[in-house]
């Protein structure tokens, strides 16, 4: 079924002559072409909620084969979801925007995690179907997670560091502390300023530095 019979409401055109149609057989086809070709599982259904078209990435997805999808209500066209849609479907159907979530589906190579979303679109003489587009978002998620551990890794290292560790931002406020920083200053400062006043440095002979001269306001400065 083409992009064109997916919407079966639309008013039929008179054939355009000659030059006309030829543009217009041609844009169909790279619309067609599109569809195929874009990344994403891709699935169209029309004003009664039933699956008028879909790509070959739609089929991967849900393991589905086209004449066994067509005419599946989108309450039943994606068996292998592990999680409700019905939520996302009738958000979308409501007209609140485009509704998207990440979801597992099973598949025979595994689990892969597809981010989904579902948003209105018309079919004709008023009426509304959906548009459905999925992209599979697995390797991203894996590098969340492997990101997020070795955060937490960090973490433990930056907590067990035996001195004193502060992070300042560009204002001079202290952004993180470690254990041992707490240790040396219960009172918690949370500027440079108040980090200056408690310390009060000064330089091996003795002289009070004042708070610019302090060594991480030069830091900060990008001086060494």
């Amino acid at each position: 079924m083409t992009l064109r019979d997916a919407i079966p409401n639309a008013p039929a055109a008179a054939s355009p002559p000659g030059d006309t149609r030829e543009a217009s057989l041609s844009q169909l086809a790279r619309l067609e072409a599109l569809f195929e070709a874009v990344p994403l599982a891709a699935a169209v259904f029309d004003e009664e909620l039933r699956l008028v078209r879909a790509n070959r990435r739609y089929s991967e997805l849900t393991q589905l084969a086209e004449r066994v999808a067509i005419g599946r209500s989108v309450y039943d066209a994606f068996p292998n979801a592990l999680a409700d849609l019905t939520e996302q479907i009738d958000l979308a159907l409501r007209g609140d925007g485009a509704a998207g979530i990440r979801v597992p589906f099973h598949l025979t190579g595994g689990q892969r995690i597809v981010e989904v979303t579902f948003t209105a679109m018309p079919t004709g003489f008023g009426a509304t179907g959906l548009l459905f587009l999925g992209a599979d978002v697995s390797e991203r998620e894996e590098l969340r997670e492997k990101l997020g551990r070795s955060v937490a890794q960090l973490e433990s290292v930056f907590d067990v560091i035996p001195d004193s560790v502060r992070v300042f931002d560009a204002e001079g406020r202290i952004t993180r502390t470690n254990s041992q920083a707490h240790r040396d200053h219960p009172a918690a400062p949370q500027t440079l300023r108040e980090l200056w006043q408690a310390d009060r440095p000064r330089t091996l002979d003795g002289t009070a530095l004042f708070m610019h001269e302090h060594p991480t306001a030069r830091a900060l400065r990008g001086e060494t």
